[in-house]
């Protein structure tokens, strides 16, 4: 009944407008949906070679530390780009829905059909955490919403209680690869509850691989066995 009331309200005071056309009724309307420039998943994250279903390759592994990464769509495509800056920037959490036709369309392609069988069935969904301030600035984690929605997609259950963001930063999006790498040293602590455990880590983009390598590592060092990476966007 609550989330009932707040959606209203939030109709009324924010309607949902699409980015791509305009049209009021959905953050991105049906035929802006179909016009996504959606990414193959064809790449290794670390090396931009190619590589089946986003796998990650040979000489990457030791940094990326995550068996491979797939992504619903590139950060180029401008729709996505406002879906993203919507979410991360808007203080309406609805809007968070907007994502779920990426991650659907995606998690039926080949890709995603690789993702599921690799996963099995008892893995963890992590999202990579918001520092707590941050997070009581913004309001929501947007990855916690993406995490949710694979796990309606049967990719396993969320757990947002075993990776935690120690060390509060400026945005990684202002930062250079090495100084990126270099702000992430030490900035999770996992619990050792993840021990044995298949691992997918979620974010909204992934641009470099840096944060979420750093997530990866400290989840592998906290005793999970195998981990992939889900992103919104390839930035």
């Amino acid at each position: 009944m609550v989330s009932g009331v707040r959606e209203t309200l939030a109709n009324l005071l924010a309607p949902r407008t699409c980015v791509g056309c305009g049209i009021e009724g959905s953050w991105c309307c049906v035929t802006c949906i179909e016009h996504i420039a959606w990414d193959p998943n064809t790449i290794c994250a670390g090396c931009e070679r190619l590589s089946p279903n986003g796998t990650t390759c040979e000489r990457c592994r030791p940094d990326m530390v995550f068996r491979g990464a797939i992504v619903a769509a590139t950060y180029d495509d401008p729709n996505v780009q406002q879906l993203i800056r919507f979410v991360k920037y808007a203080p309406a959490y609805d809007i968070a829905g907007a994502f779920v036709p990426l991650i659907t369309h995606t998690v039926h392609s080949e890709a995603g059909r690789a993702l599921r069988e690799a996963l099995g069935e008892n893995a963890r969904i992590i999202p990579v955490p918001l520092h707590p301030r941050r997070l009581r600035e913004r309001g929501f984690n947007q990855a916690s919403c993406i995490a949710h929605a694979l796990a309606e997609q049967g990719f396993g259950a969320v757990r947002e209680d075993v990776l935690r963001r120690t060390r509060f930063g400026a945005p990684q999006a202002r930062k250079s690869r090495d100084a990126r790498r270099q702000s992430m040293d030490g900035v999770f602590a996992a619990s050792p509850d993840i021990a044995g455990a298949t691992v997918l880590l979620v974010d909204d983009v992934i641009t470099t691989g840096v944060t979420m390598s750093a997530a990866a590592r400290t989840l592998r060092d906290a005793g999970a066995t195998t981990i992939h990476a889900f992103a919104i966007a390839r930035g």
